[in-house]
Parts: structure tokens; C-alpha cells; sequence
């Protein structure tokens, strides 16, 4: 440890500060000005929306065009195959999380209550907990982060513009620049149809399963 500190000390930690500060602005803003097609954000970030009260750490969750939150599971996978490292969940922070996803206190009693340690997995919480996210994506920054991490990292969150992900794991990539009524590709099925019946079904793949 003395080792570590004096490493530390070597460089400066006003030094470490700086560059950390530095890269974590450039991380927010690129973050709030990822943008769909249509010019819907891209990103819901959690916390100050600015450099005040804010560290090295922001937790944010993306949004498809429709607004509803991506799976966070599917951006860890997309990170984990560029081999960018993030961290995604409740951050050992439930409470946090609760406020943060707006949980209806009296349905997140009744989640935990229901649910046994034994038992649990996101995947059951989320079927209980309904529509809310119940997890997020955070990426931190540090004395070894560069701009090339960055540029990574925004590469990636940005592979998710203009796609709408079913349920069913069908993914639907929107041109907004398509006139009304003309014909899409669906993403690796070579299906033709129009922006406004990739809008219906998803609509309606919520509504049913709810």
C-alpha cells in the first residue's frame, strides 16, 4: 500500500483531479448529446446533470427512439465484447436504485417480500417489478482513463441508435429520414416494413406482455 500512495503522491493528486474531472465532462456531455435520428435522447443519466457534487462515476441507462429503457444486461454484453469494463445494476444500492427508478413504494416491498434470497433473480424482480428498470449501466473514470477509452465507450452506446429491441429479443433498426409509409429493413431478417408498423408491434408486444 505505502507503495501505491507513493505513486500517487509522486504525480500529484491535484493532477489526478484534474485529468479525472476532465475526462468525466467529456463523458457527461457526449452522453447528453447521444441522440436518435428522430433527435429523441439516447441516454437517461442519474444524478447531477452537471460537473457540481458530481466524482469520476456516472450511472445512466440508454433509451430506444420510443423512449423506453434498453436493457442494461444487453449493453454490458456489448461492452464486454468491445472489452470495455462497466458495471451494471443496483450498485450494492437498492435505495438508491428505488428512488432513482421511481418504485412505487408499497410494489417494492411486496417484490422483496416475495422473492427469497434463495430464489431471487433480476429476471423475476423485473417480471414483479413491471415497466420500471431494475438496474442501471455505470462507467467510471480514473487516473489510467484516456480519450481513446472514451471514444470506445461511445462507439458502443452509440451501436444502440435508432434500434427498438421487442421482448422477444427482435431488434428493429429505424431510418427516421424515410419518408412516412416507406418500406425497413428488419435487422437480420430481410423483412420490409414501414416505420409506423415497427412502432405498432412494438406497442403491441408491450401491451401483452405487460
Amino acid at each position: 500500500m505505502s507503495a501505491g500512495l507513493d505513486f500517487l503522491e509522486a504525480i500529484g493528486m491535484e493532477r489526478i483531479n484534474a485529468h479525472v474531472m476532465g475526462m468525466t465532462t467529456r463523458l457527461l456531455r457526449e452522453l447528453q448529446e447521444l441522440r436518435h435520428g428522430s433527435g429523441t435522447p439516447m441516454v437517461r443519466i442519474y444524478g447531477p446533470a452537471t460537473m457540481q457534487d458530481r466524482g469520476g462515476s456516472i450511472a445512466f441507462n440508454l433509451l430506444d427512439p420510443e423512449g423506453e429503457i434498453v436493457d442494461f444486461r444487453t449493453v454490458e454484453q456489448r461492452a464486454n465484447e468491445a472489452n470495455i469494463s462497466l458495471r451494471t445494476g443496483f450498485f450494492c444500492n437498492p435505495g438508491a436504485a428505488e428512488f432513482a427508478f421511481e418504485y412505487a413504494e408499497e410494489d417494492a416491498f411486496r417484490c422483496i417480500k416475495t422473492l427469497t434470497p434463495e430464489t431471487f433473480t433480476i429476471q423475476q424482480f423485473a417480471d414483479c417489478i413491471g415497466e420500471h428498470p431494475v438496474g442501471a449501466v455505470r462507467a467510471s473514470v480514473g487516473i489510467a482513463s484516456n480519450d481513446a477509452d472514451l471514444d470506445r465507450l461511445m462507439e458502443v452506446l452509440t451501436s444502440f441508435r435508432d434500434r427498438i429491441r421487442r421482448r422477444d429479443g427482435q431488434t428493429f433498426v429505424i431510418h427516421p429520414e424515410s419518408p412516412a409509409g416507406s418500406p425497413l429493413d428488419v435487422e437480420g431478417l430481410g423483412l420490409s416494413v414501414t416505420a409506423e408498423e415497427i412502432v405498432g408491434f412494438v406497442h403491441e408486444g408491450r401491451r401483452r406482455h405487460g
